[in-house]
């Protein structure tokens, strides 16, 4: 699995052990950003149980529609931010919407401001 990445410009981090926290060589101190997880139950159970802010997720889901997986950041301890995205047809004829990402963040700088760079091509 891929390490954790900056949250702010998804660079290379330094490890806790080197510096007793994670340091962006250009951001300093940051939140790592984990790698993408599928939308398999254990890591959605995971991320919910382990988050410290809600993980949103409609429900009922709309017909059609499917979570497509699952992003969290934060260091040790309770996640910071939450991302889930979910995919399925249009909630209307109108919005024709195909994708959507459901964010929740504490003072996570950063997150929310990169969205659309938070999961990889393959999911988004």
């Amino acid at each position: 699995m891929p390490d954790p990445v900056c949250v702010r410009c998804r660079g290379p981090l330094h490890t806790p052990e080197h510096h007793g926290a994670w340091a962006c060589p250009e951001h300093g101190d940051v939140e790592p950003l984990h790698p993408a997880l599928p939308p398999e139950e254990g890591h959605l159970l995971d991320v919910a149980s382990s988050s410290g802010v809600p993980v949103w997720m409609p429900w009922p889901m709309p017909v059609g529609w499917s979570v497509s997986g699952v992003r969290r950041a934060g260091g040790t301890g309770p996640s910071r931010g939450v991302a889930v995205s979910l995919t399925g047809s249009g909630l209307t004829a109108r919005v024709g919407l195909k994708r959507a990402t459901v964010f929740a963040a504490g003072a996570l700088d950063g997150l929310l401001a990169k969205r659309r760079r938070c999961w990889p091509s393959s999911i988004r």
